[in-house]
């Protein structure tokens, strides 16, 4: 019964242009691509938790055909900004703002924690860092196009050493070559298991900061109207068990 008071709340709000090709219509995802467990590419193919969540919410209960594509974190951001792409799943920061709309319920929960190096000649200095503040006299990676690190961490004193991505900058902390990260146990743990590296790696033990992810819909994409809809959709994926059911399928992975 509930399906199909979506289904007529779908009819009352598509704009008409694109009710007589709902079923042929694509919306674009934009993603990292090396974002792993997020999204990321493998063997040519998009997968990720981001993923399975958009092809749940838009092709299976919406009947959008849903294209995925990833690119570098920062171009996949620009890729929405000037609408060639129609949505993110992240954080919905002051600075996206400008060109995305962020729909009203949440679809993640992305903590962020600290991370060193096993080994670190400063490890007991680093292990009693308990805010941001902290990280002041330490070498920091960080990956270009991380919101977060854009609002939190440029510009505000941090020496803040700059890599095209998530793989790259892992990569540096597990080599010593910058003294901490900050990044989601969901994030750094795949992809450092991938890359071979985590037991290099030492967690801290300290969330700084609790990120909430959204639907952001380009403010040039034909499906802004589908935001009222999106947030239906996911209550009821949530009251379903599905997305437990996928938010689960990633999350047990993490050590």
């Amino acid at each position: 019964m509930r399906a199909f008071l979506i289904f007529l709340f779908v009819l009352a709000i598509i704009p008409a242009d694109l009710k007589s090709e709902t079923k042929t219509k694509e919306i674009i995802f934009a993603g990292a691509e090396s974002g792993k467990p997020l999204c990321w590419i493998e063997n040519g193919v998009v997968k990720g938790y981001q993923i399975d969540l958009a092809r749940e919410l838009f092709q299976k209960r919406l009947g959008l055909k849903l294209v995925t594509k990833a690119f570098p974190w920062k171009r996949a951001q620009h890729m929405v900004k000037i609408g060639d792409a129609d949505f993110l799943i992240t954080a919905n920061l002051p600075f996206r703002q400008k060109y995305s709309v962020a729909n009203q319920q949440q679809i993640m929960n992305y903590n962020m924690s600290l991370y060193t190096y096993k080994k670190h000649p400063k490890l007991n200095q680093i292990k009693r860092i308990k805010t941001l503040g902290g990280l002041r006299p330490f070498r920091i990676g960080a990956y270009l196009g991380s919101g977060w690190a854009n609002i939190y961490l440029k510009d505000k004193g941090y020496n803040v050493e700059w890599v095209p991505g998530a793989n790259l900058n892992i990569k540096k902390l597990a080599h010593g070559r910058v003294d901490i990260c900050v990044e989601s146990p969901l994030m750094i743990y795949s992809i450092a298991q991938q890359l071979g590296v985590w037991d290099k790696i030492q967690p801290l033990n300290v969330s700084v900061y609790d990120l909430h992810f959204y639907i952001l819909i380009s403010k040039k994409s034909k499906y802004l109207s589908l935001l009222p809809l999106i947030d239906e959709v996911i209550k009821d994926m949530k009251r379903d068990g599905t997305w437990k059911k996928i938010d689960e399928k990633y999350r047990k992975k993490v050590h």
